[in-house]
Order: structure tokens, then sequence, then C-alpha cells
């Protein structure tokens, strides 16, 4: 072994050995400074993403609550599997019963035809001797008199419109297409309404910048009930109405206003190009056909100088306006939009008021309190 050798052998023993002792320092400081550093450095982050996304976020306003979420769902219901039987089952017993109903219905008026046809025929054989019999009708206060004659004529008058009643209950049957679509409505109301049902027990409360409100949905009347300690406006309620909608998935119930007035909007502009189409026709065919509309004469007497308005001279003959306001061309074709549809808020009094707890129906209780054993133990297996 030379000296080289021994000399680097040395020298790298010798670095092992400092580095052994340095690695603990070395590998302290480096984690302080990467903890510090990162520490720093998120702070410095979050704190900037905080300021941007307050700068970037307007602020919303309470009457623009919970709408962007309720824009979201969808405005039909969505019905379940078991749901979808119901309507099935529903709409094919409605369509049967209706035209055996109908069935039923022409079968019985022209068993009544026919009754009135044997009767008409056994009035003409008839024989009488050179007298005609007598009939009477009892009415409320004395009986009338009438001959075989005005009989026939009674029974021939009962038999036309008793066709034309069969008549119309036969194309009633025929309208297949009708018949479905009536099917599917009394189905479609059916299962709306057994959902429906479930939200008699459902609530919100709400703390609006007037007060605090609690609502539910009455399904009979088609109106949101709330009740309140204070008088809460409109725009308020309208809120509540979209949380009622959002937190039970009853979409359909709550009428978003934007949307109504768009739609009346839409609606208006079509009935003005309409109207202005059918205006600028009729003007067109009176330059076609050259009708002059002669000069009406005023038919109104001349009037003394203190009838004439202010100092212009000019006389006033027309006639006086509503509310002595004049309504010029210009209102007459301002945009009024009238909305079909609109949400329906009921008041039912201050917060006390409300029933929280369910009043417990006797009938359904007193049958459970008859039950026995054997019959509770035949529900549990069905």
């Amino acid at each position: 072994m030379d000296e080289n050798t021994i000399l680097y052998t040395l020298l790298g023993v010798f670095f092992l050995y400092q580095s052994s002792k340095l690695y603990p320092i070395i590998t302290k400081h480096l984690i302080d400074y990467y903890n510090f550093s990162h520490l720093f450095n998120y702070d410095i982050y979050d704190v900037t993403e905080s300021l941007e996304e307050l700068e970037e976020k307007p602020i919303i306003k309470y009457e623009d609550k919970f709408l962007t979420e309720i824009r979201k769902l969808e405005k039909e219901f969505q019905f379940n599997e078991r749901e979808k039987e119901i309507l099935e089952e529903k709409e094919l017993n409605f369509f049967n019963n209706t035209q055996n109903s109908y069935n039923n219905k022409i079968e019985e008026i022209k068993n009544k035809i026919c009754d009135i046809e044997i009767e008409l025929v056994n009035l003409e054989r008839g024989e009488y001797d050179g007298e005609k019999e007598k009939y009477y009708i009892r009415n409320e206060y004395e009986e009338e008199e009438y001959t075989i004659e005005d009989k026939i004529k009674m029974l021939n008058e009962e038999k036309t419109f008793l066709y034309i009643e069969v008549k119309k209950w036969i194309e009633l049957l025929s309208d297949k297409q009708e018949l479905l679509n009536k099917s599917k409505e009394f189905s479609l109301n059916f299962v709306l309404n057994l959902r429906l049902e479930k939200l008699i027990n459902c609530f919100v409360i709400e703390m609006t910048p007037q007060g605090n409100v609690l609502m539910t949905y009455d399904v009979k009347k088609c109106s949101f009930k709330y009740y309140s300690d204070h008088t809460i406006p409109y725009r308020y309620l309208e809120v509540v109405g979209r949380k009622f909608a959002k937190q039970f998935n009853c979409r359909p119930l709550y009428v978003d206003m934007e949307e109504e007035l768009e739609l009346a909007e839409k609606k208006w502009e079509k009935e003005r190009k309409q109207r202005e189409e059918k205006e600028e026709k009729d003007r067109k065919e009176k330059e076609e056909k050259k009708i002059i509309v002669p000069e009406k004469k005023n038919v109104f007497a001349k009037f003394k100088s203190y009838n004439k308005e202010g100092t212009n001279g000019r006389v006033n003959v027309g006639v006086p306006p509503k509310n002595s306001i004049p309504i010029t061309k210009e209102q007459e074709k301002e945009k009024i939009l009238l909305k079909e549809k609109a949400n329906r808020f009921t008041y039912e009094g201050k917060l006390i008021n409300f029933n929280f707890l369910k009043k417990i129906d006797r009938k359904v209780v007193d049958k459970k309190y008859n039950l026995s054993f054997s019959d509770f133990k035949k529900i549990n297996k069905n």
C-alpha cells in the first residue's frame, strides 16, 4: 500500500466521522427552515386567496337567497318505480271504467228510444169511436188537458232529443285519444295528490330581515301557509317558499316570478307583432280598394267664448276622460305584462298559533286498541 492510498483512506474516515456529528444539526436546521418557510408561504397564500374570494364574490341580496339552487331542480315531478306502477294501473282502470260508463249510458238512452217508438206505434194504431182519448199533465197548481196529437208531438220531440244525446255519447266513446288524455290526467292527479299529502306535516323556519317565518303548504288551497309575529313582505315570503321547495324536493309547487315575467313578455311581443301585421294588412286592403272615408260632421253646438279652453280659442267638444286624465295613444300601446301563475301565501297567525303536535285520530286509535294478538301477528307477517 503506497502513501497516497493511506492518506486518502485516513481523510475519508475523518470526513465520515465529522459528518456523523454534523448530520443531526444540519438536518434539524433544514427541517426548521422548511417548516417555517412552508408555513409562512401557506399563510400568505391563504390570506391572498381569501382576499381574492372576497373581491370576486359579490354580496347576495336576501331576496335572491336559494334562487340558484331552486333553478337547478327539475320543474316537473319525477316519479319512482312504485309511483309509475300506480300511474299505469289507475290510467288503465279509468279508461276501462269510462268506456263501460259510456256504453251503459248509450244502452240506457237506446232503451228509452225503443220505449218511445213502441208507444208511438200504439198511439197511431188506436181507434177511439170518433173521440180522441184525452191525457192529463199534473203540475204544481192544476191538471192540463191535451190530446193524442199533443202526446205524439211530445214523444217525437223527446225522441229527437234522445237521438242527439246518444250521438254525443257515441262520439265521446269513439274518440279514443280524448279518453286516453283524460285517463292520463286522472292518474297523474291521483299520484300527485298522494305525494303532496305527505307535505301536511312538513314545515320550514327561516329568519328573514323582518323576523322569523314558519311555512307549510296547503294542498287543498294550493297555497303556502305561513306564521309570523311580524308583517313579512312578499319578496321575503318568496325566499321562504324557495327554501320549502328545496328542502322537500317539490320544485313544481314554487313559481319563479322572473321566468313568468319572461314568458309574459314573449307573449306580449308575439301579440304585438300579430296586431301590427293585421293593422298593416288592413291598411293595404284599404289602399287597394281606395276607400274614401267621408269626414264626419261636427254635431256639437258652437260654444260661447266662456266655454273655450284658456285663451287659445279652441272649443272643448270631446268627451271628458275618466278621472280627468287624458289617455294618449302611446299609453294605450304601453307594455302591460300579465303573469298567468304566481305564488300564493296565506297568513295563518303568529308563531304560537302553529301546532307542532299532530292531533290523534280517535277512529284509528280505537281500532288499534281493539286489535287482537293474532291479528297483530298477521299484520306483521304481511
